[in-house]
């Protein structure tokens, strides 16, 4: 998933599995875009930096009742957060 600009976009219940890019291996969010996922499952990612989420920009992107797991990154954890985004997890 790729967010940019003014996106607000909304996921709920999905399954996201064996995303692969070398910014995120599930989602790549930048801009000032502010995405909601809720109850979602991130699995199985692979990415230079953040197997599931890279982040840049001033984002501000929300993960509730979200799961990570099962992904790998070359040059980070399953989250890279880069300028002034400032992302929620909560739960």
């Amino acid at each position: 998933v790729l967010t940019e600009g003014n996106v607000t976009a909304e996921f709920r219940r999905i399954r996201f599995s064996y995303g692969t890019s070398d910014a995120g291996g599930h989602l790549d969010d930048g801009g000032t875009s502010a995405p909601t996922f809720t109850d979602c499952i991130f699995e199985y990612g692979v990415g230079l930096q953040g197997s599931t989420y890279y982040s840049y920009g001033s984002t501000r992107t929300r993960f509730e009742n979200c799961v990570f797991q099962h992904s790998y990154a070359t040059k980070s954890a399953a989250v890279y957060i880069n300028g002034d985004t400032l992302p929620a997890f909560i739960n």
